[in-house]
Formats: structure tokens, sequence, C-alpha cells
């Protein structure tokens, strides 16, 4: 089992055997992690997805290592966060899924990244901090009509010929 977490500002990995001793720890490269995502296992890694912020903003890093040893494979820059976005810490931390195509990153901060299985970065989205807002409060709500049938199911007309019978 591999556990993330953060130490003293810096993204750390642990490897637990199924005796309970630890076979492998690694370490990101960068420092003033602030957030790091749950482990993820592909094609012989265990990567994550971390915020470090400096003094220009912030960062979404993808950090891989082996599954087998722990050393090392790649440490990638994904995208820059502006200034002043989670950069005390708070709020939601990365998430990281695996995909057909490698890695999602979702920074939590406006921005999704396709990350290949190489550390490459293929693909960025961004997206409104707040999507509710940008929406408009009217649309996020569902309307319905009056006189609409509820839970799923749907109010049927009636055909002419029916509603004559009924005169």
């Amino acid at each position: 089992a591999v556990a993330a977490g953060l130490l003293d500002g810096q993204v750390v990995l642990v490897c637990v055997g199924a005796d309970g001793g630890e076979r492998w720890r690694a370490t990101a490269t960068a420092a003033a992690a602030q957030s790091v995502s749950a482990p993820v296992a592909i094609d012989g890694l265990v990567a994550v997805a971390y915020r470090s912020f400096g003094e220009n903003g912030g960062q979404l890093r993808v950090l891989a290592v082996s599954a087998r040893d722990g050393s090392p494979a790649w440490d990638t820059g994904v995208v820059q966060i502006a200034a002043g976005r989670f950069d005390d810490g708070e709020g939601f931390p990365p998430a990281l899924a695996r995909h057909a195509r490698g890695l999602v990153a979702l920074s939590n901060a406006e921005h999704l990244a396709l990350v290949g299985g190489d550390g490459s970065v293929r693909r960025i989205w961004s997206y409104p901090r707040n999507l509710a807002n940008a929406m408009g409060a009217e649309q996020v709500r569902p309307r319905r009509r009056p006189g609409a049938a509820g839970r799923g199911t749907r109010r049927r007309r009636r055909s002419r010929a029916s509603r004559r019978r009924r005169l």
C-alpha cells in the first residue's frame, strides 16, 4: 500500500509491505507544497498531483515514482496557478485519476490537465473558479413546468379520440 502526505512542505510517498514494514520512501523535488492528492497506480508507477506555491503564484505538479522501489520517474510542472488562488493552503486538494491516455489532474483552482504516462502535458483546460456564479443561479436550479409530473415520470397527453369519448 502507498500513502501520500506532506512533511515540512514536501510531498512524501511511503510504501508499506504486507508485513507492515516500510518498503520505500520518496519525496518530491519541489518545496513549499501545500496540498497533495491520493496516490494513483499506472503502468508500474505511483503518481500524485500536488500544488506548490512561491513568490510568483502556484503550480500544479504531478510526481511519479516506480512502484517497485520508489525511484523517481518524473516530476512535471503541469500548469501555473495565478497568485491568490488557494495560496493560503485552504480549499480542496488537487485530484488525480487514471484515463485511457494517461492521467487527468484537477487543480481545484481553475485548471484540468491530461498528463501522459511519460509525464508529458498533453492538454490543459480551464474553468471558472465559482462555476455556479459563472452559470447564473437561475440555470443551476432545475425548473418545473406547471402541471408537470415529478419523479421522472412524464404526463401523457390524451389523444383527441379519447378526449371525445370522455365527453
